[in-house]
């Protein structure tokens, strides 16, 4: 398990510990489980603002997400 609290929470944080887990963490890993809240900076469509849509595609069909409910 892997935690870590930034000081703020914007979608470029999200983004960056997503990407450290899926290419640190568990480069191996074909799904990457993960538990995560209702933050508005939780979205996968986001990936796409950061990455051209094949990598950010790459990336999404890694992970996969459990919302914590409202």
């Amino acid at each position: 398990m892997n935690v870590e609290v930034t000081d703020r929470r914007r979608t470029t944080e999200f983004i960056d510990r997503m990407v450290e887990l899926a290419d640190d963490h568990y480069p191996d890993a074909d799904c990457i489980r993960m538990v995560v809240d209702q933050l508005n900076t939780h979205k996968p469509a986001d990936f796409y603002q950061v990455f051209p849509p094949d990598e950010a595609q790459a990336y999404l069909d890694r992970f996969e997400c459990q919302y914590t409910p409202k």
